[in-house]
């Protein structure tokens, strides 16, 4: 997957509505309760895939979750500077004959704070939110899917509908859910990077599209490990993390 990379393309998915609606004649022909149960079905799955994109947008937040927030100035920077780390390919033309790579971004404007407390609190928030999708809307868009196919073949063996009626209507539960399959696929890829990998995901964007960028690899070890062990002595007892972070910035590195 690119670098920073986010599934932003579902925020643009559209149904193909012959996927979606039963035909008019089908429509007209199956049982009043069957009908009932496809029109649940269609509810449970649009609630579903609207609660998942508050997910995917919240999950767009995990760059910007690692700089505490007390400092707008700082955090500020910090969310300019994954702004431009983002950008920086659009500038750059495929079709361009001499095949130019783009301009990298100058070294004096990066500024970076990140914090491991910081980034775990909201990691929390995101990841209950995440098993309230799953175990919420999710799983009840699936169990109406499941209990939809039971009605169809419950249907078929009282003789409440015809094998033609039987057939399409399977043909189009099938259509219906693998139209749904094509949002489904990206849950998989909802959960978080771990602080660490987070930060090594920010210094291989930096390295990629920053000049000079070598020179702040010391700063970027520095914030992957900070903290490691922080939060407990030796006793195993739990202790008040500092929550003030690290910052990344262009000309070396600082402790704020």
């Amino acid at each position: 997957m690119p670098l920073l990379a986010e599934c932003t393309s579902l925020t643009k998915f559209k149904l193909v509505p012959e996927n979606v609606l039963i035909p008019t004649h089908l429509d007209q022909s199956i049982p009043d309760d069957l009908r009932l149960d496809l029109n649940f079905l269609r509810i449970s799955a649009g609630k579903a895939f609207r609660t998942m994109i508050t997910v995917v947008r919240q999950r767009k937040n995990r760059y910007r979750a690692l700089c505490p927030t007390e400092d707008k100035l700082r955090q500020s920077r910090h969310i300019a500077t994954i702004n431009r780390l983002r950008r920086w390919r659009e500038d750059y033309d495929p079709c361009d004959p001499t095949l130019a790579p783009s301009q990298k971004i100058p070294h004096e404007i990066i500024y970076l704070h990140v914090s491991r407390s910081c980034y775990e609190e909201w990691e929390r928030s995101y990841t209950n939110l995440l098993a309230a999708f799953i175990n919420g809307p999710y799983q009840q868009y699936h169990l109406s899917a499941a209990e939809f196919e039971l009605a169809i073949l419950a249907a078929r063996n009282r003789e409440r509908i015809s094998p033609v009626d039987y057939h399409e209507l399977m043909v189009f539960y099938r259509t219906f859910m693998g139209e749904m399959s094509i949002w489904e696929e990206v849950i998989p890829r909802l959960g978080l990077p771990s602080y660490g990998e987070i930060v090594d995901e920010l210094f291989e964007a930096v390295i990629e599209r920053v000049e000079n960028s070598e020179r702040l690899f010391e700063a970027f070890q520095k914030a992957k490990y900070s903290g490691e062990t922080a939060g407990r002595n030796t006793q195993g007892d739990t202790s008040t993390e500092d929550t003030s972070g690290e910052a990344i910035r262009g000309c070396g590195w600082d402790n704020l």
